[in-house]
């Protein structure tokens, strides 16, 4: 077993290709992430699926036999008559202490991306209150697709600190891309021209979020805790549509004694909205009060989930109410554990999301939520040898309102909420700490998606993948100056859109690879490289958008 493990990790590192750990290696502003370097993420699906993370777990220090010491006693002569000699004072010696530091300047250069700028600020450890900021720039050109360039700046600043028994946190949040809808065909262009309407084409978006929170610091000894937040965030598009929020998310509880705890989870948000010069004022609020009891091998939670979410733009309401529970038993300590639950919520679709998940809406856009009516679960995780880290999960979903993405001509989409869709499928995800220099992981997902009406136009879950596989491979030194990532990710077929007749079009599976090397000769500085899309497939994320075929970057990252 264990050698096929090797044999595994092997093939992954050496024959599947590094993968880019490199933040952003987006073609384009699909998702809006941003990093410098390249990553395989920008093909993110519409479907929840985990890609597997990299895991250092703690490391068991195994003991040896105990020695055997003898004591053999022997006489000695003690000396009373003696004058001590007098101490005399001798400076201490110190050593000078490196300060630590994580603030670091990232720039590289690529096939299609540049200039790349990641920039870290922060004020370092043991301070009072802890600050950071952060401030990420990625731009593309060059590209064979006319009009698939974008510019991406992104900024955040954070701050925390306690101050006798309470945290306090702040956020400040900010977003900008500019792109064109590249997708474009006959109906893009001026009569009797050859080049599309770029001014038409073009599209830019701005998001950005301030919040602020307080809550208790963690002591059972109190009886109770709470955690208070408040925020504005909002969205402003090229093409006039706008969003603004005001969020309240009050939390707290009381602990009983040392095994319970009843918590009060809750939500209220405000949005005035302004979609296709239509306003609109939409009201949510979401009660999740629940008892968790957890006590030697088991831990229980039950509770209820009710929400409500009104639009004045249709006069509708939508209300959901059902169960939160969850039982897990450890039926050997770490190493296996098994659990069993059911929840239900709702989502609260907004352009603020929409936007960022699909860059390429249609101007008009109805909102409604999404209501997950019941969502059943089940199956084991646990650890072995503190070396491998396994989950396996089955659930069953039935949603009412699901949002679907359908393109409407060659260019934009338009939201769809399908009245009932059910939801399959599998998840499983194992992780293995081959060595101090190795891991290594893999993920499956499994869905099976049914639409209520399959003549209607959500005929089909349109751009949900059904069956993917993620995989990666690291290694690292021990003193971090080398560092190599391998994933590959394979995508099944996937519905994308209909024909004029009606036939469903689908996008072919595929496989993506890609890789990175970063190495360090000093703590002040690392030069790094990788590679994405190695097999440089054809694909697309979004139905008529491709996506680029081979792509590199490399570049440098100073550390201050």
């Amino acid at each position: 077993m264990k050698f096929s493990i090797y044999i595994t990790a092997f093939v992954l590192f050496l024959g599947l290709g590094f993968s880019s750990s490199f933040a952003q290696g987006d073609n384009n502003p699909l998702q809006g992430k941003d990093s410098l370097v390249l990553e395989n993420e920008r093909i993110e699906d519409v479907i929840d699926s985990n890609k597997p993370t990299i895991k250092i777990k703690y490391q068991e220090i195994k003991q040896g036999k105990d020695q055997q010491v003898e004591f053999n006693s022997k006489p000695y002569k003690v000396e009373v008559d003696f004058e001590p000699i007098e101490p005399k004072i001798l400076p201490i010696e110190t050593r000078s202490k490196e300060d630590f530091t994580n603030n670091y300047l990232r720039v590289g250069v690529g096939r299609f991306l540049t200039p790349a700028v990641d920039l870290y600020i922060n004020n370092g450890q043991d301070k009072t209150v802890d600050y950071g900021f952060l401030f990420k720039h990625l731009s593309a050109h060059n590209d064979i697709v006319p009009l698939r360039n974008f510019r991406q700046d992104q900024g955040t600043l954070t701050a925390k600190g306690i101050r006798d028994d309470n945290e306090f946190k702040a956020k400040l949040y900010v977003y900008n891309t500019a792109y064109w809808n590249y997708a474009g065909d006959d109906t893009t262009l001026f009569p009797g021209e050859a080049q599309p309407r770029e001014d038409s084409l073009r599209m830019s978006f701005t998001r950005f979020a301030l919040d602020g929170q307080v809550a208790s610091v963690y002591d059972r000894d109190r009886g109770y805790h709470y955690d208070v937040g408040a925020g504005i965030k909002g969205l402003g598009s090229r093409r006039g549509n706008n969003e603004f929020h005001v969020n309240l998310t009050p939390t707290g509880g009381f602990y009983f004694g040392e095994d319970g705890d009843l918590n009060l989870e809750s939500e209220v948000t405000y949005i005035r909205a302004n979609i296709a010069d239509a306003g609109q004022n939409r009201f949510f609020v979401h009660l999740n009060p629940s008892f968790i009891y957890q006590k030697d091998k088991l831990s229980l939670k039950a509770g209820v989930d009710f929400a409500y979410f009104t639009n004045s733009a249709d006069s509708m309401g939508f209300t959901n109410l059902g169960p939160d529970i969850e039982v897990a038993y450890q039926i050997l300590p770490n190493s296996l554990t098994a659990l069993v639950g059911v929840t239900a919520g709702m989502v609260n679709n907004n352009l603020y999301d929409m936007f960022y998940e699909n860059p390429y809406l249609a101007r008009e856009i109805p909102i409604q939520p999404t209501l997950e009516r019941l969502h059943f679960y089940g199956g084991i995780k646990g650890n072995l040898n503190q070396a491998v880290d396994y989950s396996i999960q089955a659930f069953h979903k039935r949603r009412e309102n699901q949002l679907i993405y359908r393109s409407v001509d060659s260019v934009y989409f338009e939201a769809l909420y399908d009245s009932f869709t059910t939801i399959s499928g599998l998840h499983a995800e194992l992780n293995h700490d081959i060595s101090s220099h190795i891991v290594a992981g893999a993920a499956l997902n499994i869905n099976v998606y049914t639409t209520s009406n399959q003549d209607s136009m959500t005929q089909r879950f349109f751009h949900a993948v059904p069956f993917r596989i993620d995989a990666f491979a690291q290694y690292k030194t021990l003193e971090d100056k080398l560092t190599a990532r391998a994933d590959m990710n394979f995508y099944g077929p996937t519905p994308f859109s209909v024909d004029e007749n009606g036939e469903i079009l689908s996008r072919n599976a595929f496989l993506n690879l890609g890789a990175k090397v970063d190495f360090r000769p000093i703590p002040a500085l690392s030069v790094y490289v990788g590679v994405n899309n190695l097999l440089n497939g054809r694909y697309q994320r979004w139905f008529n958008y491709p996506e680029r075929g081979i792509d590199f970057m490399g570049g440098l990252t100073l550390s201050f």
